[in-house]
């Protein structure tokens, strides 16, 4: 559902935002359920997408976790 949320317009990606979603994304990407962290990943690709430029830390923290778990 949070996936959805994030993927729709600009009030709706930025509540999540607001909401501090981030932290808790980042911890799911370390789920041992692939489902979960998968759903973590498009939630946070969707948030990145559409807000670049406020999210630009939180990118690259998601680039250095995607890549110690690929």
């Amino acid at each position: 559902v949070l996936t959805n949320i994030a993927s729709g317009n600009s009030s709706q990606t930025q509540a999540v935002a607001e909401a501090n979603a981030f932290p808790h994304l980042l911890r799911l990407l370390q789920s041992p359920h692939r489902f979960v962290s998968e759903q973590a990943i498009w939630t946070l690709g969707n948030l990145i997408g559409k807000e670049k430029n406020v999210f630009t830390t939180e990118f690259d923290v998601v680039r250095r976790r995607w890549s110690s778990i690929t």
